[in-house]
């Protein structure tokens, strides 16, 4: 008995462990707009970037621009350092509610009355079926959903062979997983996955999906009307003390520009974030607005 109860303490404390959970800091001053730092860990015996990413809470997208020199799916090799993304400039909105920006695919929780965002990485529609950008709120929770399957999805699986039933009940075959949030008068759903190594991933048919855990999280402490904002935000600039910094994604491709354009509205919203006194050095701006590699870079700091 004495020996069960211990196997069972211990593998309760390793699912705990093993698991990302959602990433939650103080937020910094208003005229600031960077929170956390990023990790470098040793990679160990059995990670992988779908392993690696679920347990800090990153997506597998972030990490993998994080890492550019890793070949995502290969083997990784062992007591190789990784860099963890999880450092992040505020998305350029008001700081309260749910906060969606796409090009990061990342979801931003300002919970009421607390001086903190919860933070949890999402996929999101991929090309053809993108998730819109919308100002709307929470109109329905939903404990263990069955999905209706959409006509529009029905059949663009049977022209792959793939037919689907017309409604999946709960269980481990339903992708909605165990929790659904449903946004307003569109069809659009925050909710869970049967599949989590597809978060970070433009890969649904429009919805949100989440880690089953951080799903969890959400649902139990989010009020119905909570409100949402879906933005398209891939470039962010925000400040850290008298630090600038910028983050860049790569854009959607339903939003971008040509390069020559995507680098001027970058320019712009450094020089409207800048102070007067403060000194920006262009070169490595347009480094990191090369790379696009999803981390907060120092571009600048205010001359006294």
């Amino acid at each position: 008995m004495i020996k069960n109860t211990l196997r069972l303490i211990f593998v309760l404390s390793f699912f705990h462990l093993s698991l990302g959970y959602a990433l939650t800091f103080h937020l910094p001053y208003p005229s600031d707009a960077v929170v956390g730092s990023q990790k470098i860990v040793q990679i160990k015996k059995g990670d992988t970037f779908y392993t690696l990413a679920r347990r800090y809470e990153v997506g597998f997208a972030e990490l993998a621009k994080a890492n550019p020199n890793i070949n995502p799916y290969k083997g990784l090799k062992m007591n190789r350092a990784i860099v963890i993304p999880t450092s992040f400039i505020l998305p350029n909105t008001p700081r309260h509610d749910i906060v969606i920006n796409l090009p990061e695919m990342r979801l931003y929780y300002y919970p009421p009355e607390k001086n903190t965002v919860i933070t949890e990485p999402i996929s999101i529609g991929r090309a053809g079926w993108e998730t819109p950008l919308i100002e709307t709120k929470v109109v329905e929770k939903v404990k263990d959903p069955y999905w209706v399957v959409p006509n529009s999805i029905w059949d663009y699986s049977a022209q792959k062979g793939i037919f689907l039933p017309r409604v999946v009940a709960p269980g481990p075959d339903n992708p909605l997983g165990h929790y659904a949030l449903r946004l307003g008068d569109w069809s659009i759903l925050i909710h869970g996955t049967n599949q989590p190594f597809h978060i970070g991933k433009r890969i649904s048919s429009g919805c949100i999906r989440m880690y089953p855990e951080d799903i969890a999280y959400l649902y139990e402490n989010i009020d119905v009307a909570t409100p949402v904002s879906i933005v398209d935000q891939p470039y962010k600039i925000g400040w850290k003390n008298s630090t600038l910094y910028l983050e860049v994604h790569p854009p959607l491709a339903e939003y971008r520009g040509d390069n020559y354009e995507e680098w001027e509205l970058v320019r712009y919203l450094i020089a409207n974030a800048a102070h007067s006194n403060t000194r920006i050095n262009w070169q490595t701006a347009h480094k990191i607005f090369t790379q696009r590699r999803g981390v907060p870079y120092p571009i600048g700091e205010d001359m006294y």
